[in-house]
């Protein structure tokens, strides 16, 4: 039985529909880890937190089919692990473009940056930009 706070419920129900997602048990539950996180997630930092009431597969299956519909996406950095973040800012509910990431070298979580915090560079006449993996490197606010 997964125990969501009113608010992150609702919230979690709203992000399903708009992605026409079923709301199972699982998608209910790893969403809402996303939801109270506000760094990017391995599929082990999720089987923690969901203290393995779901098989490895069916997390994957759920990250697999979160990722194809567009509500999270995979974070790039220099770790050996795919590290998945929201693709939806919880402030605005829009979604997130093409952005910048944050890696800190003490705890070693990744943050996505918004686009307003660090410019992306402008591509020449006829490049089209599909994908961006710009990630950047330091103490994040908690650890410095």
């Amino acid at each position: 039985m997964i125990y969501l706070c009113h608010m992150n419920e609702i919230k979690v129900n709203e992000l399903l529909d708009k992605y026409g997602l079923r709301k199972t048990e699982v998608r209910k539950e790893i969403l809402d880890v996303f939801i109270t996180q506000n760094h990017a997630l391995t599929h082990h930092d999720l089987q923690e937190r969901i203290r393995d009431r779901f098989d490895r597969v069916t997390v994957f299956r759920t990250l697999s089919s979160f990722e194809e519909k567009g509500l999270i996406h995979q974070v790039l950095d220099n770790s050996n692990a795919a590290k998945y973040a929201l693709s939806v800012d919880e402030k605005s509910q829009l979604e997130v473009s093409a952005h910048p990431h944050f890696k800190c070298e003490d705890c070693h979580q990744t943050y996505c940056l918004s686009e307003e915090e660090l410019a992306l560079p402008s591509l020449p006449d006829g490049f089209i930009m599909n994908k961006s993996h710009i990630l950047l490197e330091g103490k994040c606010a908690h650890c410095s």
